[in-house]
């Protein structure tokens, strides 16, 4: 069976003017002075002033290798076919291949000859011409093999080799293999087809085998963006031609000409869009951060038009047919600057690739076969020039991307215009509705002179704040237009009250807000019976019982800023890994320091009295009292050495963060939220968050025992709860018990009391069961 050799083809050139004959002797035979010497039957040694050829592992290798220096000069042959030169292992049988690996089987594009050129005796140098450029046969003893093949084409030391006959060789199976190669081996051409039927390429000839079964597309004819067919052919003949489908999948549509041109607004870095408007420092086309009305310019209209092979020709709308994107040769290079040019003047295929920056969809524009990249230099309505590097492909100076340029302009109402009017506050009103001349049908379909119109009236009528609404004295939720979901609330921070933001507005009522109308856009800002304080640079808002004026500032549609008009007098959602994200002071500009106000749909808490009569509740906002439930502040005293809770019944209104007892039949009540009342001397404390329970006192029926408030060793209380905590004299108290039933939201607690329940009057008499009055319960006082 014949063995087909791929061998790589180098041409040998010996240049001119090379240095003295080297000091040491031959290390074979007579030196080869030239190229007429050459013969096919003989063997070669090849040798420089750093070391030797050899071959390694597959590949060329040097003496001029530490790990090598001591092994002996390997036989080559220079065989000489069809008036190109080929360097050939004898010891391996097999060809160097361009990239000094050894093949013995030629293939497309490793077929080049070993160019020889002498100059001066008895020196060669040894070069590849590989993809029209020429890659010396360098000497260095850097290399792992002690050689590279590089753009090094300076005559020295290194790559000045001589040739020394080293003995005989038969050339016979080497020539039969370069033979069938180049005249008898089969060949497929593969030709490539847009959905058009239009061919875009046409490979050269490509040496196979008989037999070989072709199923794709090679990967080396393969462009970015396209797909392609599967096909299945066993090759039989001496000539194959196979053709492929390109189905093109880029991030815009290919144009067949100017009049019929897919017109694309082309941006940079995602957000700035490329005008054929130049700048007036350089002369290079520049980017401006458009809006949608002026994206309907023809300046800032692109098409393409060509194919992934050829290059892509770049149109712009306003320039007209007959010019496109190109360049000169004089500004192929580092910061010059590409430019609309005539079609029959300069260059204007651009390769186009995916970009590997983060923006998304984007791409690069490269002149194919270089470094050569249409990058964006400064910020928007910077210059467009040439940046020559690899990085470009990671650079988002370097990301283009494309979007349509719109005919109907209803997503961009619903996206800038319909907030205004969609908000239920910081939007405009009814009044500026009518001046407008909105309503709903343009979210479906808006024309362009339609949208202009409307971008235009809305520019006029938000420059008077009367315009817009705002809300009346009341409680609502207020939400972060920063971050999703994240709405201020009450919170505690090292027992100080401050106001943050947490998410779940609806879990508790320390998340609505009490907004109090002062006039004038200016407004309290208040939780919990406490009004937000002067905010200043990246400090927690604090929340006291002095009060401070925030102007409303509306900065955009629905959404607003409350700020004192100091610098950093905003009221600002900080980010932080924290539960909750603490309100700080920063400006008034910031998007964090927008927020989107919201009714709440029940200003109310709910409570649920279990099945023997009590509860608690610590409401943040002054709530009346519903029909059917009593609710009681308490008071700690000591009496006969004993410490007892004095329970006063609160009248028809609690006031905010005033921590209760409630008593009642089973059921579920609604606290209503009302005006504010008088505070009232309290010893119980609230919850206005999830606390630890432990060391507390907390209402609760252990097993067998009254309902009462017990120590806690464990467990959490939920927010919106009463407990107790006694004087540091008290002693160890268990517990001071009330007949009823558990408290609700408590989420565990350890019984530590032993006494076995025995209930006594005043006068010491035991009884079967307390009544109504003062008995003595497990030692202690009990009011019924």
């Amino acid at each position: 069976m014949r063995k087909v050799l791929s061998l790589l083809l180098l041409p040998l050139a010996v240049m001119a003017g090379l240095s003295s004959a080297y000091a040491q002797d031959p290390v074979g035979g007579t030196y080869v002075q030239s190229l007429d010497e050459l013969s096919n039957q003989k063997a070669y040694t090849i040798d420089c002033a750093r070391g030797a050829f050899l071959t390694k592992n597959g590949y060329l290798a040097s003496t001029a290798h530490s790990s090598l220096k001591d092994a002996d000069p390997a036989k080559f042959a220079i065989l000489s076919y069809e008036n190109n030169y080929y360097l050939y292992s004898v010891a391996d049988d097999k060809f160097v291949k361009n990239n000094g690996e050894l093949s013995d089987r030629l293939t497309n594009g490793t077929e080049e000859a070993l160019k020889m050129d002498p100059k001066t005796n008895p020196y060669f140098l040894f070069y590849f011409t590989i993809n029209g450029a020429n890659y010396g046969l360098n000497t260095n003893g850097d290399d792992p093999y002690g050689y590279v093949i590089n753009s090094w084409m300076t005559a020295d030391g290194g790559n000045q080799y001589r040739i020394a006959e080293a003995g005989d060789f038969d050339p016979t199976n080497a020539l039969a293999e370069l033979e069938y190669y180049f005249h008898q081996a089969p060949t497929v051409t593969y030709v490539v087809k847009d959905n058009k039927d239009n061919i875009i390429f046409t490979s050269n000839p490509i040496t196979v085998e008989l037999g070989t079964t072709i199923t794709s597309l090679p990967e080396k004819y393969q462009r970015p963006y396209y797909s392609y067919n599967t096909v299945n052919v066993t090759i039989s003949e001496k000539e194959t031609v196979i053709g492929f489908t390109a189905t093109w999948e880029g991030p815009f549509e290919i144009s067949d000409d100017f009049a019929s041109a897919h017109w694309y607004a082309l941006a940079m870095r995602g957000t700035w869009y490329v005008t054929s408007a130049k700048t007036a420092n350089d002369g290079a086309y520049q980017t401006q951060n458009a809006n949608v009305l002026g994206l309907v310019e023809e300046s800032y209209h692109w098409a393409f038009m060509g194919n992934g092979y050829d290059g892509f020709q770049i149109l712009n709308k306003a320039a007209g047919e007959g010019m496109s994107f190109g360049y000169t040769n004089d500004n192929k290079k580092d910061q010059g600057i590409p430019t609309l040019l005539d079609d029959n003047e300069g260059n204007h295929a651009w390769n186009i690739a995916p970009s590997r920056s983060t923006i998304a969809n984007s791409f690069t524009l490269n002149i194919s076969g270089t470094n050569l990249y249409i990058n964006q230099y400064g910020g928007a309505g910077g210059s467009m020039k040439f940046w020559n590097s690899a990085n470009n492909v990671t650079d988002a100076g370097s990301a283009f991307s494309v979007m349509e340029v719109p005919t109907d302009f209803a997503e961009y109402v619903n996206s800038e215009i319909a907030p205004y009017f969609d908000a239920a506050y910081f939007g405009l009103n009814d009044e500026a509705r009518a001046a407008v001349g909105y309503d709903d049908s343009y979210k479906t379909t808006c024309s362009f002179d339609e949208y202009k119109r409307l971008t235009e009236a809305i520019a006029e009528v938000i420059t008077d704040k009367s315009n817009f609404v705002y809300p009346e004295t009341g409680y609502y939720r207020i939400k972060s237009a920063q971050y999703p979901g994240r709405y201020m609330s009450y919170a505690e921070i090292n027992g100080a009250p401050m106001i943050a933001t947490v998410v779940n507005p609806e879990e508790s009522a320390a998340n609505i807000i009490k907004l109090t109308a002062l006039g004038d856009y200016k407004y309290l800002v208040s939780v919990g019976g406490l009004y937000a304080t002067s905010p200043s640079a990246s400090v927690k808002v604090a929340l006291e019982t002095e009060s401070v004026e925030f102007t409303a500032v509306v900065n955009g549609p629905g959404k607003g800023t409350f700020t004192t008009g100091a610098q950093y007098g905003a009221l600002h959602c900080a980010a932080s890994s924290s539960p909750a994200y603490y309100v700080v002071g920063w400006t008034d500009a910031a998007d964090a320091s927008q927020w989107i106000i919201e009714d709440v749909e029940a200003a109310s808490v709910d409570v649920t009295i279990g099945e023997t009569g009590y509860a608690t509740l610590n409401a943040l906002w002054p709530v009346t009292i519903p029909e059917g439930v009593k609710a009681y502040t308490g008071k700690i005293d000591s009496k006969d050495g004993a410490l007892e809770l004095f329970l006063t019944e609160v009248n028809s209104t609690i006031p905010s963060a005033t921590p209760v007892v409630l008593k009642g039949n089973a059921d579920t009540y609604t606290f209503n939220f009302t005006d504010d009342v008088e505070t009232l001397d309290n010893d119980l404390k609230g919850t206005y968050a999830e606390t630890d329970a432990a060391g507390k006192y907390i209402l609760a029926k252990p097993e067998r025992k009254y309902i009462g408030f017990y120590l806690a060793e464990t467990g959490t209380i939920v927010a919106g709860k009463a407990y107790l905590e006694l004087p540091a004299n008290a002693g160890e108290v268990k517990g001071i018990t009330l007949v009823g039933d558990n408290a609700t939201g408590i989420a565990s607690v350890e019984n530590t009391t032993t006494e076995n329940n025995a209930v006594f009057n005043l006068a010491g008499q035991r009884v079967s069961e307390a009544q109504k009055g003062i008995f003595i319960i497990n030692g202690k006082k009990v009011l019924k």
